[in-house]
């Protein structure tokens, strides 16, 4: 479940029966690939062969994470969480 202000991100069809919209959830699609090619993306994730590099910041240092990201400096993602 997406926590309160969180955002799902999918890049299949999805079909909600119920979902809370009332806590400030954030849905956003995305197009990777082709059905066939998206299949088999979710084929090799549930086989465990898909493994994701990313690179955590706190939410104070967005500016950083985005400068790297421009300079091409990240392995992949940036990822930007708040302390608490």
């Amino acid at each position: 479940m997406t926590p309160p202000g969180g955002t799902l991100v999918n890049a299949v069809p999805l079909h909600f029966k119920e979902f809370p919209f009332n806590k400030g959830q954030i849905i956003k699609g995305t197009i990777l690939a082709n059905h066939a090619g998206m299949e088999r993306v979710l084929e090799l994730a549930a086989a465990g062969k898909v493994h994701t590099i990313t690179q955590r910041f706190p939410m104070d240092q967005a500016d950083k994470a985005l400068q790297l990201l421009a300079e091409g400096k990240l392995a992949s993602r940036a990822v930007l969480y708040n302390e608490e």
